[in-house]
Formats: C-alpha cells, structure tokens, sequence
C-alpha cells in the first residue's frame, strides 16, 4: 500500500509540477450569465467575480464567461490559451479586433466541433493568440451539458507542447496499468469463471474507453462532418461505465451479505440508468449527466455503508474490504464535490480521469487478486484433497477385491472339511448328547462362515433383487419348520396379502432374527411371530413381530443393537458372529423396508415393516 501511494503522489507531481510557474495569465474573472443572452458589448461592461485557476460551477444551463488578462510572452508574439479539461462541448473565444477598434473577433472549440478545424493540433482544446500590447483581455464562453469546470492557460507555444506532451506520456503509463489490469482480469476470469471477475472485466474495459473519451482521444477520429459524435459517445461511454460500477460492486457486495434493504438501494440505481439513455435521447444531455452524478455520490455511500453492514465473512476479509473502500471512498468525494459545484476544484479534479481510474482499479485489483489467490490455494487443497480421496478409493476397493477373494476362499475351505466331518460323525455312528454338541456346533460354525459370506456379498453390493410373488405364510412355516427349536416358534400370520419381494433375501432376514431369538430367549420360553396388514406413509405392507422373553444375555444396548460385531455383554458365553442383526438391517432397508428394535413389558421384540 506504501508503494502505491508513492506511485500515485508521483504521478500527481508530474502531472501539476510547475502549472502556474509558465503561465502568462495576469488575472481571471468569472461572470454568470443565467439566461444565456448577454452579448460580447453587455459583457465586457459588466461587473465580473475574481476567480482562481480552475472554475468550478457544476450542473447548470447558465453560460459562463471567463476574462483572463494575458502578458505578452518575453519570446515571440504568439499564445496557446490551453483549456481543459476537453470534454466541454463549447469553448467561445472573444479576442480584440486590431482592424476594427472597439471590435472582436470570434472563434470556438469543444468537443462538439471538428478537431481539424482546431487552432492547435493536440488533444487539449485551446486558441493561438497574438497580444496586441503588453497586456490583452480575452473573454472566454463556455456553455456545455457536462459540468462546468474549466482552466485556462496561456502558455508560449514551447511550454504548451511540453505539457501536452506530458500528459500524453502520462496517459499512456496509466493505460498501460490499465490494460495490465484488463489482461489480468481476463486470465482470471479463464481460470476461475468468476462472476465478480467477469464484471471487473467490463468495468476495467468501460473504464478505457471512458478515459479515452473524456481526455479527447476520441475526438481525431469523430467524421468532419458529424463531430458531434465523439461527444454523444462520450456522453454514453460516461453513464454506462457507472452502470457496470453498480453491478460490479453490487456483485461482489453479494458476497459479504449485506443488509437486503441496502442491497435493493443499491439495485434500484440501476434503474436509473436506461431513464439516462431515454433522456438523453430527447436531448436533455445536461439532466441526465447530472443525474449520474448524483447517482455516483449515491454509489459512494452505498460503497461506505454496506463493507461495514455485512454479515457474513468471505475472501478477502471484511476487514480488508472495509479500509479499501474507505480509500475509494475518499478519492471519488476529493473528485465528484468539485464536480458538482459544491466546492473548489483544484488541479487533482483536472486529472481525475487518470488519478481515480489508477485508484479504483488498483485497489479492486488488491481486492480480487487476494480472492483469487486464497480461491488458488483452496482449490489446490481440494485437488489434493480429492487425489487422495481417489486413492484412498482405490485402496478401499482393493482391499474389498482382496477381502472378497478371502472371503470366497475361506467359505470354501471351511464348509468342505464341516461336510467331512459331519459325514464322519454319521459313519461313526455317534449318537447321544455327544453327536447333538457336535452338530450343533457345526451347525454353528456353518452360520458364521455363511453370515460372513452374506456381508461381504452385501458390502460389496453383489446382492442382487430377484422379487417375485411369495405367501408370507409360507416363508414364516418353512423358517420354524428348519429352525433349531421349532416347537418354541408361534406363528400368527392369517389372511395375509401376498408380498412382491425377493424371498431369498427375506428369508435372510427372518431367519436370523428367529435364530438370535432362540439364541438369547429365555430357556423353554415360547417365541411369538405375528404378522399384520399395515400401511406406512400411505404405502401398503406388511408388519412382521418377532417377540420373546430376555434370556440370561440381557437386554442390548439399543444404540448398538444393529451395529456390525456388536454383541451384548452378556452375550458373549454363547457362539455367535455379531452379524446376524447388522445383515438383517441392511437387507431390510435393501428390500425397501424399515427394521426396529423395543423393550417393553419384560419382552424383547424386532418389528420389520415390508412393501406389499
């Protein structure tokens, strides 16, 4: 921030260093003529106001009339009266006839002229003159749409070409930056597809052809014919530039959520801007740049306000923005006050083109260029982020690839030796309490190994839906007919509609909560199974009860009860995998049904809800 407030008192002490040291003005006057009738004779009898370098009226119909006492040059006999700024549409010069005592010779310049028909081949408008003595008054009427701010030199030809050159040097620094500004926009904008940068783009573009215009460059190449026409596009080039300054700021003011009232403030001076156009259609050229003036003071308000009303942090900070617009703010009131009329203008205002168009744009140049950078980096992050996230991916999907084939191998391995034994056990004869240990606990090594397959299977979602038309009657008879305890089992399903459903799937399901009922139920205690029509968020179905008293296990944890490899406490003294009910979840939801789990009244039970 130091180096650019050292660049921008740099280029202020160029751009005014020796103003007034050359100039050859003994005194200036102003007088205001309202109505715009006076003529040269009125003029010259009437009483002027001493008036300083700059004349500064703001808005207004009225003519003014300048009079300037000019020293003859010690060189020469020849004077450029240099006048700017160069966007005023009507410079009036009244000079001393030498050939007609008491007359005047009449000449005029402005944007709205040809610029070949100018006195002085340069961008800055102005007369060459010839003192007749050692002291000569000219009278100076300036009548324009834009805001009345004029200064007027009178410079030896040398000094005047020094200047203009000057100027011209200065001005192509500042379009340098300009465009340095407009390239980077349009590199981050490829990059980043941005709105708010999409509308700096603009902006900076609009901002170009907008100093182009009002520092006169546009004027060589308006039509002899038609000169008007540098100043219309003038005119248009200055109200669109504040129209894409509204939606820009209010762009990126949308990121910080701002108050919505300050923010419809805001968007209504948007609608101002066709009724500009509309205006100045008609030919109120004056009404409708005063107008965006006004709009401008309302945009630096808006500019103030809302940094210090947002609500929501963003990149860059709040902070940030708050101190950059605050400087903003500062350079457009030093600038638009004078404009306006309201105060004095001094050499800054002559410039303000350059000056705010330096500031504005460098300091909403910080502003995105700390949102891309931090965006940069973030995105950078979440490559990162996401690169390791695929090959965390990878990874998981390998080892379910690996855990697979395991799984595939030890089903295998396990269930062919449990078909030797149990066909050794019958060769052997072995009967008596001996033979029902072993099968059982065959019986249970062959559930473990088969619930382990039928997770993995459901892990690695190779469960496929095959539904069918099947009696849940049926289902439930065969489940207590093939169960370990089978007179412990009472079935209640009477009536029921047939379910659409993959019945292999569901007699996964059932079946393990009937066998974790026999397992953990109270020894001898009978295990209820009913079943009912019942709907569920309008759908129709089935509801499925599987009830039985606690058994020496204990209650689970009912957290925890559908959690993989959970097992009760005291759950523990008898073989199991911890799998049963986390299967019986997962294809439940898989079968597009809802599985719950209560304790009440010294009963355990598990509720299955089915889609008919």
């Amino acid at each position: 921030m130091t180096c650019y407030r050292l660049l921008v008192w740099i280029v202020g002490l160029s751009l005014s260093g020796a103003v007034w040291g050359n100039d050859l003005i003994i005194s200036r006057a102003f007088l205001v003529d309202r109505a715009g009738t006076l003529s040269i004779d009125q003029v010259v009898e009437a009483d002027f106001t001493p008036a300083g370098p700059i004349l500064s009226r703001g808005y207004t119909d009225a003519v003014h009339w300048v009079r300037v006492r000019v020293r003859a040059p010690d060189q020469g006999d020849e004077i450029d009266l240099r006048i700017r700024p160069t966007y005023l549409d009507e410079v009036r010069l009244y000079e001393p006839d030498a050939a007609s005592p008491g007359g005047w010779k009449t000449r005029v310049t402005g944007d709205r002229y040809s610029y070949q028909n100018r006195d002085r081949a340069a961008i800055a408008l102005g007369f060459v003159v010839h003192p007749q003595g050692p002291e000569t008054t000219y009278y100076l009427r300036l009548k324009t749409s834009s805001t009345s701010l004029l200064n007027v030199e009178a410079l030896e030809p040398r000094v005047a070409q020094v200047k203009d050159l000057r100027l011209n040097v200065f001005q192509m620094f500042y379009l340098g930056v300009m465009l340095w500004l407009l390239f980077w926009a349009m590199h981050d904008y490829a990059s980043h597809r941005q709105p708010v940068i999409a509308w700096f783009l603009l902006y900076q573009l609009t901002y170009i052809a907008f100093d182009l215009a009002v520092m006169g460059y546009l004027a060589p190449f308006a039509p002899a014919n038609n000169p008007q026409l540098a100043d219309l596009a003038t005119s248009v080039v200055i109200l669109s530039l504040t129209f894409l300054a509204i939606v820009f700021h209010r762009t990126l003011f949308r990121l910080y959520a701002p108050p919505a009232l300050l923010m419809r403030g805001l968007s209504g001076l948007m609608l101002l801007y066709p009724l500009q156009l509309v205006a100045m259609a008609l030919g109120y050229s004056r009404i409708a740049l005063e107008m965006n003036a006004l709009v401008i003071l309302a945009l630096t308000f808006f500019c103030l306000v809302l940094p210090f009303t947002a609500r929501r942090e963003s990149i860059p900070s709040r902070r940030v923005v708050r101190v950059i617009y605050s400087l903003q703010t500062l350079s457009l009131l030093v600038s638009m006050l004078p404009i306006m009329g309201w105060v004095e203008a001094i050499e800054w205002n002559l410039n303000a083109t350059i000056i705010n168009g330096l500031v504005s744009g460098s300091l909403m140049f910080l502003v995105l260029h700390m949102r891309s950078r931090r965006l940069l980096r973030e995105g950078q992050q979440a490559g990162l982020e996401l690169e390791l996230a695929h090959r965390q991916l990878q990874l998981e999907r390998a080892q379910k690839e690996q855990q697979g084939r395991f799984m595939d191998m030890l089903t295998h391995e396990l269930k062919t030796p449990m078909s030797v034994v149990r066909m050794a056990l019958g060769a052997m004869k072995v009967e008596g309490p001996l033979k029902r240990h072993a099968d059982h606990a065959l019986e249970d090594m062959n559930d473990i190994v088969e619930r382990c397959r039928q997770v993995d299977q459901l892990e690695q979602q190779k469960l496929i839906l095959r539904p069918e038309r099947c009696r849940l009657e049926d289902i439930l008879l065969g489940l207590r007919s093939s169960s370990a305890a089978p007179d412990r089992l009472r079935v209640e399903a009477d009536a029921m509609p047939d379910l659409h459903i993959d019945a292999q799937l569901l007699r996964i399901v059932l079946g393990n909560l009937i066998s974790n009922a026999i397992k953990y139920a109270a020894p001898e205690t009978p295990i209820d199974i009913g079943a009912m029509p019942a709907e569920r968020q309008g759908r129709p179905g089935v509801l499925i009860a599987i009830r039985n008293q606690p058994g020496p296990a204990g209650l689970p944890d009912p957290e925890r009860v559908f959690e993989k490899y959970y097992r009760s406490p005291g759950a523990h003294s008898k073989s199991g995998s911890g799998l049963g009910l986390y299967l019986a979840r997962n294809i439940t939801q898989l079968l597009g049904g809802v599985i719950a789990y209560d304790a009440a009244h010294d009963k355990i039970g598990f509720t299955v809800w089915l889609p008919c």
